[in-house]
């Protein structure tokens, strides 16, 4: 469906959309919306800020709601009221995603009742953890002077430093994959425990 339809991606970081809302208070689609032009706003997309509201009513519009554990408890009841209320009032056919950490959405007070199961995200098969390796040192290369030449033997060097059991099954992990590049260095192993990475 979204190969078919040119739709505008648009993230919002739920942690800083909260201190937009009062959490006394129902947050409302129109929250949501007058978050999401003040971003645009922002960021210059004047285009994007004129045709934002038709967009949104047409459902041409894919936003991540991004990090709900990460919200303020004072402001938890408020954002969840206003991810409801964009999920099914006049916005309710774009496409949306909520990301929450799997322990933190057992939890009561991060549910989202009204939306349907939730899914994990599937851990990084070989191919995909390499792939990403490698696409990052090609980035790397293209940016950062030290790495031109280099990128091949610093991926090459990584891959072979997530061959152990307990590393391995951390860089399934899009956020550990991507934190173990960032620290990776040939001469240094990589810390073995989530907590240290």
């Amino acid at each position: 469906i979204l190969r078919r339809q040119r739709v505008l991606p648009l993230r919002v970081m739920l942690r800083d959309f909260a201190p937009s809302l009062d959490a006394g208070k129902a947050g409302t689609s129109q929250n949501v919306e007058a978050y999401l032009l003040k971003l645009l706003g922002e960021q210059n997309h004047a285009d994007a800020v004129r045709s934002l509201p038709e967009l949104l009513k047409r459902g041409l519009a894919f936003v991540q709601f991004d990090g709900l554990d990460e919200v303020p408890r004072s402001h938890l009841p408020a954002i969840r009221q206003a991810l409801v209320a964009f999920a099914e009032g006049e916005y309710r056919q774009c496409r949306i995603v909520v990301t929450c950490r799997t322990e933190s959405y057992k939890k009561a007070e991060f549910r989202l009742e009204s939306f349907p199961a939730p899914h994990e995200i599937a851990p990084l098969s070989n191919r995909d953890r390499a792939h990403f390796v490698h696409a990052w040192y090609r980035e790397l290369e293209e940016v950062q002077p030290q790495f031109h030449g280099e990128g091949e033997a610093c991926a090459a060097s990584l891959l072979g430093a997530i061959t152990t059991d307990r590393l391995r099954e951390m860089a399934g992990n899009p956020f550990f994959l991507t934190a173990m590049a960032a620290l990776h260095r040939p001469d240094k192993p990589l810390p073995d425990t989530s907590a240290e990475l």
